[in-house]
């Protein structure tokens, strides 16, 4: 489920913010909602110990850890080789799999094809694999799925998550963004958001909104927006 399909699964689109935090802590699929936190960290890990071997949870646990890193194949096959024996193939031939299956998905750079960015399908398997945990990560993770349920696809470039070409609007997760840094991201996404002929870049947050338009007698006008994850998932 998407962020709008689990207010509808609720009933309800009132206190926001409170369902915004359950919504991170149990994720999309419907069959966790009665689970409390705890419980379904446990539900979830006998689910997957059922369906999967020791090396597709060690493939999703190393996704888990580098979500939002660019990497090639290659560069996942190195970093699998230090927490266990593994061949090229079998890597390829793992990753492809679990591709498929549903339980990672990818993003690629903008002109380069064999670099990517690595993110489980969902806020849930990220809380139960990831070593360390990390908000901007997690959050990171919500946004691209947001878009992913949504069947909404794009690339990365440089420093914006995600271009979506169709509407020419780049993607930018910064849960604790405020005035200052919001300045800054327009300062170092500028020249980047004219190369990709950008019209539009939504900073998600947690809880900041701003707008600033910006004109420049070369380049379209390009609009900065600051936007709260529950009412940006609600608008997509």
């Amino acid at each position: 489920m998407n962020f709008e399909e689990f207010l509808s699964f609720h009933n309800s689109i009132d206190n926001l913010d409170g369902l915004f935090v359950k919504y991170s802590q149990i994720g999309g699929f419907p069959i966790f909602a009665k689970y409390s936190d705890q419980n379904l960290a446990k539900h979830l890990k006998r689910l997957l110990k059922c369906s999967l071997t020791d090396f597709d949870i060690d493939l999703l646990r190393d996704i888990a850890d580098n979500v939002g890193v660019p990497r090639s194949i290659f560069n996942i096959y190195e970093s699998m080789k230090k927490r266990r024996a593994v061949s090229k193939d079998k890597l390829y031939k793992k990753l492809s799999e679990l591709i498929e299956q549903g339980y990672i998905f990818s993003i690629i750079e903008y002109q380069k094809s064999s670099i990517f960015k690595y993110f489980l399908i969902d806020q849930t398997l990220q809380s139960i694999f990831e070593s360390k945990k990390d908000f901007s990560r997690l959050f990171e993770l919500m946004v691209v799925s947001e878009l992913r349920k949504r069947d909404l696809s794009g690339f990365f470039y440089r420093n914006i998550e995600i271009y979506i070409s169709e509407t020419k609007t780049a993607i930018l997760p910064f849960p604790f963004a405020e005035s200052s840094i919001f300045e800054k991201i327009i300062k170092r996404t500028l020249k980047n958001l004219k190369t990709l002929g950008a019209e539009k870049l939504q900073i998600i947050t947690m809880n900041f909104e701003e707008t600033y338009n910006y004109k420049s007698k070369n380049s379209p006008e390009i609009l900065f927006e600051a936007i709260k994850f529950t009412r940006w998932a609600l608008t997509l």
